[in-house]
């Protein structure tokens, strides 16, 4: 839900005694090497205001609907590397065994790179990675994050510039481009849960197939971006946010 989308507005006119909190944050902000941006709202009954007052800029709702939308940002961190959210040779072994294999077949990056198509190749270095969503795993349909089979080819990766860089850091502002015979594979569920802030305790039920997970992934909120916004709401003294330009 966008920050100017006819859902936003129809929410805001619907708590019109509330205050709101409004953000536009992305995973890269907290540490995450992962392009998710998205619209977060906070939302407190005008007449149960705490005293403490809170890490963030809260406006009446009424407010809100009228102006701009005031966005707010979060204090940035460098983001991780990829590599350090990736699985080890055993353990990608163990999931393949279980989902499939993961690599995505030549034919299909060859069609994308004959028609000039978009696909997001990432190395281990790099910090930061296409947005995940619903559609993830299922090229040719739609775009997925994809790594090398093996990181060893990465030496001989040509790069191009991006048409407009994607975020911060190693990677944000040039293509990895693909050639003939160069392996590459989808994220793994864990990977992708790891890069959605999940606790490594979370698990799927073994019933459920590698498209299924990535889809149902693909609609998830980024936890650790939640995790940090709770605390406005519930401590109202925690937050660091600052207004996003």
């Amino acid at each position: 839900m966008g920050e100017r989308s006819v859902c936003r507005q129809r929410l805001l006119a619907a708590l019109p005694d509330f205050e709101v909190a409004e953000f536009a944050l992305d995973p890269e902000d907290f540490g995450l090497p992962n392009r998710r941006p998205r619209y977060y709202g906070l939302f407190r009954s005008a007449s149960q205001r705490p005293e403490t007052a809170p890490g963030c800029a809260w406006l009446p709702v009424a407010h809100a609907l009228e102006g701009e939308p005031f966005l707010q940002g979060w204090r940035a961190v460098e983001p991780a590397e990829l590599g350090d959210f990736l699985q080890d040779a055993a353990a990608l072994a163990q999931e393949e065994a279980i989902l499939g294999s993961l690599e995505v077949p030549q034919e299909v990056m060859r069609t994308r790179q004959q028609k000039d198509q978009r696909y997001d190749l990432h190395r281990r270095c790099d910090r930061c990675s296409a947005c995940l969503t619903k559609a993830n795993g299922r090229l040719p349909f739609g775009h997925s994050p994809l790594v090398l089979v093996d990181e060893s080819d990465a030496a001989s990766l040509e790069q191009r510039p991006k048409l407009s860089a994607q975020g911060e850091g190693a990677g944000s502002a040039t293509d990895h481009l693909w050639r003939e015979d160069l392996r590459v594979r989808y994220l793994s569920p864990v990977e992708q849960l790891r890069l959605l802030g999940f606790p490594e305790s979370y698990s799927f039920p073994s019933s459920l197939g590698f498209k299924d997970r990535c889809a149902l992934i693909g609609n998830s909120l980024n936890v650790q971006v939640v995790t940090s916004l709770l605390p406005l709401l519930f401590l109202p003294a925690a937050g660091a946010a600052d207004e996003k330009a």
